[in-house]
């Protein structure tokens, strides 16, 4: 997403958007390649999938700090490197995944539709990226699902064209 202030409508559009169309690749791939992982290493769809999940839940407690206490300091995200790797990952079905990203999907919607434009320019001290805005962790928030999108697709042709175990 390029550099520039977006209103809180373009927003929502654009995670809107990017959503349907992660749900329409989640889809795409075969229910037996969602626990596989590439033989070259990385993440299986699923860890990819939970690592999204989990993101989800930060963003949105992200918004929510930052709303709290105006200018404070926002920690790291917490959890969400590791989630991926949690036994339970292993044994969650795709309509599982599904189930969980449309909650996290539903709860970001529920949060966005509360803000008003001047919320996204309440900001928020971050230790990596320094002082942030609400309209910078919702654009965060869309991006991340696109790049999630592309790495779902790499992995499930990665998978694909494996040979048979």
């Amino acid at each position: 997403m390029p550099d520039k202030t977006a209103t809180l409508a373009e927003l929502t559009d654009i995670f809107r958007r990017n959503r349907a169309a992660l749900m329409r690749d989640i889809e795409r791939v075969p229910e037996v390649l969602i626990h596989t992982p590439p033989f070259d290493g990385g993440w299986s769809v699923a860890q990819a999938l939970a690592h999204v999940i989990a993101a989800d839940t930060s963003f949105v407690g992200r918004v929510d700090r930052m709303l709290a206490s105006p200018g404070g300091d926002i920690p790291m995200m917490q959890g969400v490197a590791d989630a991926p790797l949690q036994p339970s990952v292993g044994r969650t079905s795709r309509r599982q995944f599904v189930e969980q990203l449309k909650a996290g999907e539903e709860k970001a919607l529920q949060r966005m539709a509360k803000l008003t434009p001047a919320d996204l320019a309440v900001t928020g001290k971050h230790p990596r990226f320094g002082v942030i805005t609400v309209e910078s962790v919702l654009k965060h928030l869309a991006e991340h699902v696109e790049e999630h999108r592309r790495q779902l697709g790499e992995i499930a042709e990665r998978v694909a064209a494996q040979p048979p175990p």
